[in-house]
Formats: structure tokens, sequence, C-alpha cells
């Protein structure tokens, strides 16, 4: 069994440190990949893991100005308790502001292991965190405790909160997109993932990772990426939209939908379930994000508004489309950036 303890809310200083965490896990660790739903502040602060919870990435987020090697130490017994669970963990992260240069062999490195940490450093922060095993467990056991932290990753954010959305988004130009509204983003992931914090799970027990679904403190990559680019685009949600841009009304009348009541409602489903298998496929989300850009672009540039003539200067800058956008499923994201063009992005 697996029993949750030291459950936590937290400040908005400390949510924003676990924010850019999850979102680390979701586009910038290694094994981004495979991560489909972030757990939070269940097993850790937050734990990244697949869709059959084959993999499982454990992160500590920190945020001290100061982090001195007893504090990371200190820091580091969540993990280690993790690490010596019946549940397996495949990385274990330590993610916080930058160490002290001074304690480290090449300051230089954004994430490392704990051999990069200079002897004298090691040997104070080993002081601490086994007083806090100790005290925890009652005993250590000497070889195990050496190889947890052989296991560690240590990760110096130094980066803006818009960094973690942009690496997310995977617009190629910095300019496509503004700071501040992938800032507005960020806030609003983080709003999500603090609101997660409000049910009491403390004591409660599971004996299979997976069961952790159950106490709802998840949010999937999926719904992650489906905020952003509807942010991005300038609607509430794109996958949801009940009513019909307006610039699609001409295609709409121009294909003879306005006759067909039923039709209509399954081409708008169809373009909206495009878009969407579009995105949430791994094969073909960075394309869908490519070609949402190239929109963007082209609606902020051209002289035209009529979706028509958008969609012919498209072609000529994308030359394959993604495998389900077919012509009228883009005509309708060009419409739907289209009425997003009144939000500041």
């Amino acid at each position: 069994m697996y029993t949750f303890k030291n459950t936590e809310i937290t400040n908005k200083k400390s949510s924003e440190y676990e924010t850019k965490s999850m979102l680390y896990l979701m586009g910038m660790h290694p094994n981004s990949g495979k991560v489909e739903i972030v757990i939070v502040d269940c097993f850790n602060d937050v734990t990244g893991v697949d869709d059959n919870f084959t993999l499982m990435l454990d992160v500590q987020s920190k945020n001290y100005a100061t982090f001195s090697p007893s504090l990371i130490g200190q820091s580091l017994y969540t993990l280690f308790d993790n690490y010596v669970s019946k549940f397996n963990f495949h990385d274990y992260v330590l993610f916080s502001k930058p160490l002290n240069p001074n304690y480290l062999h090449d300051s230089n490195l954004r994430s490392f292991d704990y051999g990069n940490i200079k002897k004298n450093t090691q040997e104070r922060i080993e002081k601490k965190l086994r007083e806090v095993i100790i005290k925890n467990h009652k005993s250590i056991d000497e070889a195990q405790f050496i190889q947890f932290l052989d296991e560690v990753t240590f990760f110096n954010d130094d980066y803006p909160c818009s960094h973690y959305i942009k690496k997310l988004s995977s617009f190629k130009s910095k300019s496509t997109i503004s700071d501040l509204t992938y800032g507005n983003i960020f806030d609003e992931i983080r709003d999500k993932q603090s609101a997660l914090k409000n049910s009491e799970i403390e004591n409660e027990s599971i004996s299979t990772p997976k069961e952790v679904l159950r106490l709802e403190r998840y949010i999937t990559k999926l719904q992650i990426n489906s905020l952003i680019i509807s942010r991005i685009i300038g609607v509430t949600d794109i996958f949801k939209c009940n009513g019909i841009p307006v610039d699609f009304m001409t295609v709409i009348n121009e294909e003879g939908l306005t006759k067909d009541r039923d039709l209509l409602k399954d081409t708008i489903q169809e373009c909206n379930s495009n878009l969407s298998r579009t995105l949430f496929d791994k094969g073909t989300s960075k394309k869908f994000w490519q070609l949402s850009e190239a929109i963007i672009k082209i609606v902020r540039e051209s002289k035209s508004k009529c979706v028509y003539e958008l969609y012919d200067e498209l072609l000529l800058k994308v030359k394959k489309m993604p495998p389900h956008m077919n012509k009228i499923s883009t005509q309708y994201l060009i419409s739907l950036v289209l009425q997003g063009m009144d939000n500041d992005f």
C-alpha cells in the first residue's frame, strides 16, 4: 500500500515552481514524449506518467532564493521516500532555482546528476538527508542511500514562465505570440493546477499507482495542449466551439450547407474532430502547431480577411497539410483565428 502524507496547499510562488516543473515534465524532460498525465501533490509535488503508469517521473520543486546544502538534503527526502517505496519510479528530479555555482564542478549545466556536485557540498547534503531518513525510517541502508543519490536528476531553472509554454506550443518564430499572452496562459494553468489541491487526500491509501486517478488530482497533456492552442487562437475552447465562426459562414453558404441542418452540424463536428485528431496524434501534433503558426502569421499580415483568399495564401506557404486537415477543416481553423483577432496575441 502507498499512503499519502504531508499533502499541502502552497503559496503563489511555490505554485509557480510546481507549474514550471509540471510543464518541464510535459515538454522538456528527456522522456516528455511519453508523459500523458501529471499527478499533482500526491506522490510528490508533481509526477509525470504515461497512460499505463509504466513510466513514473517524480519531481520535488523548490523555489528557495538561497538553497543551502542542508536544505538540498532535506528537500531530497520525499524523492528518497518514493525510491524505497513499493512503487517503481523511473526518475527522481529536484527542480529548483540555480544552485550556487560554488557547489558545482560545471555550473553551466542546467540538468545534471549528483556527480556534478563538489565533494564538500555532497558531504553536507548527505549529512542532512541521513538525519531526515533516520528520523522517519529509524535506520538507513547505506548502499541504497548511495544508489539513490546516483539516480537523482537536478534541474536548475532560470527560465521565465513563458518559456515553458513556448516549448509545448512548438512555434518556431519567437515573435508569433507575445510573451504577455504566454504569461497569461501560464497563470491560467497554474491556477488550474493549484485548484486540484483543494480536495482532502491525507492518509488515503492505494495499492497500485493507477488507483491515484480516482483522487482526481491530475492534469492531462491533452488538456494543457487544448488550453494553449485555444488561448493562442483566441477562443474559449477550440474543441468545444458551440457556435459557428462568423467568417466561416461564407464557406457554409458556398458549400450549400445552410440547406441541410443535419449536414451542417455534421460538418462542424467533423472539423472539430479533425483539429482534435491532428493535435492529439503524436505523429501529427507538431504539424498542427506549424499549421496554426502559419495561419496566425498570414491572418496578421494579409490585407484580406476572406477565408478563401487566406486559404490560397496558406497553400503557397504550407506545401503539405497534416493528414486529417482537409480543405474545409483548414478553412474552419482559419475562421477561428480570424474570430480571435480581437484578442491581443
